[in-house]
């Protein structure tokens, strides 16, 4: 387990006590989320909170160009009539980025102890939501806490697409080490402001191991969230080129984490292509041959396609997904 990390595998409000009226505060950033921000919202107005506490959902819509904030309007009239612990708030901006997203909405709570950032396209199973902040309120020494991601099991219908599959078996390739960007709860005090990267989910990491006493991992079974796999080839490699993308970024701007960062990843950065996949790829009888070769071919062509875009273009904003002629 690498230094400063936590696994937290069971949860209890047993013992704990809160005031009336204790925000749980959820922060999603959405841009051109039409498709998917409205079930999100569902999800959470039905997820169980602890006694006292009641859900203060933020949504900052930034820079979109599509239906999302009136399909975020209309989400919000959809609080059941029982619920009256739920609150919401509607952001609007012009400026797009996941982390100027979430400065504006933890500004507008007006210095919160604890957060909860979840993606616009995520779905937490039933409890995750409590688990979580119950995780962060029992481990007061941690900077952050993320949840378990898993891909929504469509990859195991006939009808998935090859790409599904062959998405499975690269996530089932990888490193656990950091913490996933689907859904994670963290103390904005200690993590500070998020400055303009891909990779905020990696500066949360390890702003939590250089502030704090490290981070948490929330692994606790039925406790997920989960996220959509690229239908095609086409978007498994773009995907994959914007991860890489941000881990090189994240590492050229902060070295001095350079040797923590290597350790999380040493599964995949330092070990040759074959070595990679032994255990949990190779040698899985699960994965067809083409399955496995894909995926290896897959990881290559994005780290061409990455090492050529370091070249072309070596600051990448969050804000525009282009080159930062300010940075």
């Amino acid at each position: 387990m690498i230094e400063g990390r936590h696994e937290i595998s069971s949860v209890s409000a047993e013992g704990i006590s809160f005031s009336p009226g204790t925000p749980i505060n959820v922060l999603i950033a959405t841009r051109n989320g039409e498709r998917t921000i409205g079930h999100v919202i569902d999800n959470l107005f039905s997820q169980p909170l602890p006694e006292n506490t009641m859900l203060n959902l933020t949504i900052c819509a930034n820079g979109c160009t599509d239906q999302t904030v009136n399909v975020v309007r209309e989400a919000f009239t959809r609080v059941p009539e029982t619920r009256e612990d739920i609150q919401t708030q509607l952001i609007e901006s012009d400026t797009p980025g996941h982390p100027y997203a979430l400065n504006t909405m933890i500004r507008e709570l007006d210095e919160p102890e604890i957060v909860i950032a979840l993606n616009d396209d995520v779905f937490p199973s039933m409890g995750s939501l409590q688990a979580l902040y119950l995780a962060m309120v029992e481990n007061p020494e941690l900077g952050a806490i993320g949840i378990q991601g898993r891909p929504i099991p469509t990859y195991r219908h006939k009808k998935a697409s090859f790409a599904e599959k062959v998405g499975v078996a690269m996530i089932n390739g990888q490193p656990d080490g950091a913490i996933g960007g689907n859904m994670c709860a963290f103390r904005p005090k200690a993590i500070g402001e998020f400055p303009d990267i891909l990779s905020e989910d990696v500066f949360l990491t390890f702003k939590s191991l250089s502030e704090t006493g490290g981070y948490g991992i929330v692994n606790i079974e039925g406790e997920n969230v989960y996220y959509f796999l690229p239908k095609s080839l086409t978007d498994l490699v773009r995907d994959t080129v914007i991860h890489k993308t941000a881990e090189r970024q994240f590492e050229r701007r902060y070295p001095e984490h350079s040797d923590d960062y290597g350790a999380l990843k040493q599964a995949s950065k330092r070990r040759g292509i074959r070595n990679r996949f032994s255990h949990r790829l190779v040698e899985n009888s699960e994965y067809s041959r083409s399955t496995r070769l894909t995926a290896v071919a897959v990881y290559r062509l994005a780290d061409l396609i990455t090492g050529f875009n370091e070249i072309m273009y070596p600051q990448v904003s969050a804000q525009y997904n282009r080159v930062n002629k300010s940075a």
